[in-house]
């Protein structure tokens, strides 16, 4: 058996691929919504929030379960199995990933009439093959996380956000630009017309739109191909001599019956966690369509003075659909790299499960919640310190974009903390054999949303300010019980100083940093330029904040990059605790 990578160095792997693919998205999203303005972003965004429901359910289960199954058979030496587990799974992802492309492609027709906004449509087309490649990228993925091989995931992402940026941005520059010309030259968009000039703009920028997601479709035929190759080149990571001395393999029905039976509630606990954002999607736009109907002078009465009054009723609520996608856009970068620790510290907790290993259990599950605290709690607070700041300085173009996301993206930066712990807690309870419980939270959780969403969104002087509040209840919750379930379950308590309090304290001095560096240096500077700095700075005062704390434990030094000569210069100065 090759050797394996620990959780931390499998977790690092998969964070710094997250990063990576994470600012791809940002350099993505910025130049895009210059070329499709917050209406193509409603468009694309809406795609995205019927995919995610539907790729969850042909999805989210199985890389889960073939990563605790192999893993499982690793540390038994299973190894026959292993081998039997990626066929019987590549063929369930074969089966589930042409059904989810059938299911998506024609439901996007009814869905567009539901949400009123059937601009949507061309996203959704051009979106709905990506479910079938994804698939088969989620097969492989799977079995490389069982075997503790990161790297594969890692950099099958980045080909995905690569294609995405090059590709994406391409094809709706060539949308934007030919839908234009054509309109100049015939007076209408390939037949169609708007009402009016916004409206004609609109059917450009949905056009746009889908020439960004045709990008992002072709990434996972790209990020398929990879993982093919690379499975024919390396092959399984077991040798001959121990693929020889391992047990007869089990039979397919016995691996077919356990891959169900953890992946059927995984996949109903994602799916519910993923129609959460079907909810913002339904209920901003159908609520906010509600109240215009009730309340005509809407615009007038809440926005007067900006563009939304001279737009049409029904482009009103894609529209501030669009600005709510300027505050999501930065609430998904930390949540994406803090899953990564939940994928690392499955088959590492799943390991020490099963040997019932119990100082390496406590020791894993400590080092999941540690690591994602050390990054949750400072970049959650900074969110909601600095939230205006961040959306100006990526879309200071659209000043009232930023304007109605500010408030917004403070309340989900509190949201990103106990988001980012979702996951990895969720992880480690289905790798002690705990599937049934995330899934339990997670639709209490989404009732939790849907209540608040339905309620809220609809008070007109509250409108889309609702959503975010519904998102933080739900997050809290979630992450708050699934702390308490695991605990029990685990029969392990991590130390809560070492984990939580010393990271905490550490990021309250971070956010009080930026801000206060922020709101001093943009009287002396251009604002754009103050706040970068202020994010430095703010990092600066954490890491102070961190050593002067002791926070890191010499382990968890030696583990980072240099980490054994950055070891020797903190142990000289005793800021190791």
């Amino acid at each position: 058996m090759q050797k394996k990578q620990t959780f931390l160095q499998g977790a690092m792997i998969l964070a710094i691929g997250a990063i990576v693919v994470k600012i791809i998205g940002v350099v993505f999203k910025i130049p895009l919504i210059r070329l499709i303005g917050s209406s193509g972003l409603g468009y694309f965004n809406t795609a995205y929030d019927l995919y995610l429901p539907i790729y969850t359910l042909a999805v989210a289960g199985l890389p889960v379960a073939v990563s605790k199954m192999v893993a499982e058979s690793a540390a038994h030496k299973r190894y026959r199995d292993i081998q039997k587990i990626y066929k019987v799974s590549l063929r369930a992802f074969i089966l589930t990933g042409t059904i989810g492309f059938l299911l998506m492609l024609g439901g996007s027709f009814v869905f567009v009439r539901f949400i009123r906004n059937t601009g949507a449509i061309y996203s959704l087309l051009a979106l709905s093959p990506m479910l079938f490649f994804s698939c088969m990228v989620a097969a492989r993925r799977g079995y490389y996380e069982g075997l503790q091989n990161m790297y594969p995931t890692a950099i099958s992402q980045i080909i995905e956000a690569a294609s995405k940026l090059i590709l994406g941005l391409g094809l709706a520059y060539l949308a934007v630009r030919y839908s234009s010309s054509y309109y100049e030259a015939h007076g209408t968009v390939f037949g169609l017309v708007g009402s009016s000039p916004e409206d004609t703009k609109s059917i450009i920028y949905a056009l746009g739109a889908a020439g960004a997601i045709s990008g992002v479709t072709i990434g996972s035929i790209l990020a398929t191909i990879y993982l093919v190759i690379t499975y024919k080149r390396s092959g399984s990571a077991v040798t001959k001599a121990e693929f020889d001395r391992s047990p007869s393999p089990r039979h397919y029905k016995e691996i077919i019956r356990t891959l169900v039976k953890i992946a059927v509630p995984v996949c109903v606990g994602s799916l519910v966690l993923n129609l959460t954002a079907l909810v913002d999607v339904t209920f901003l736009q159908r609520r906010i369509g509600d109240i215009i109907e009730k309340m005509p002078d809407f615009a007038e009465r809440f926005y007067a003075g900006t563009e939304l009054v001279h737009l049409a009723a029904s482009e009103i609520p894609n529209r501030m659909y669009g600005y709510y996608g300027y505050a999501l856009i930065i609430y998904a970068i930390v949540p994406t790299v803090t899953q990564a620790f939940g994928v690392s510290a499955l088959p590492t907790v799943t390991t020490a499960w099963t040997q019932k290993n119990k100082e390496k259990l406590k020791g894993s599950v400590e080092s999941a919640l540690k690591i994602t605290a050390l990054i949750a709690f400072p970049s959650g607070l900074c969110i909601a310190a600095l939230s205006k700041p961040m959306l100006n300085l990526l879309y200071g173009s659209d000043p009232l974009g930023v304007q109605i996301a500010a408030p917004l993206l403070s309340v989900l930066g509190i949201s990103v903390i106990f988001l980012s712990f979702s996951s990895p807690i969720n992880s480690m309870l289905q790798a002690v054999g705990k599937q049934n419980i995330p899934v339990i939270l997670m639709i209490a959780g989404g009732l939790i949303k849907i209540f608040t969403n339905y309620f809220l969104v609809y008070i007109p002087e509250i409108n889309i300010n609702g959503a975010p509040v519904g998102t933080l209840l739900c997050c809290v919750f979630v992450a708050v019980v699934g702390f308490i379930m695991l605990c029990i379950s685990a029969k392990t308590v991590p130390s809560i100083k070492s984990v939580f309090v010393k990271p905490l304290v550490a990021a309250l001095f971070c956010a009080i940093g930026g801000y206060a560096s922020n709101a001093l240096l943009c009287r002396v500077m251009n604002e754009k330029i103050a706040v970068l700095i202020a994010m430095i700075l703010a990092v600066i005062v954490y890491v102070i904040a961190l050593l002067c704390l002791r926070t890191l434990s010499p382990e968890e030094i030696k583990m980072l990059p240099i980490g054994k000569k950055l070891h020797k210069l903190l142990e000289k100065y005793s800021f190791i605790g």
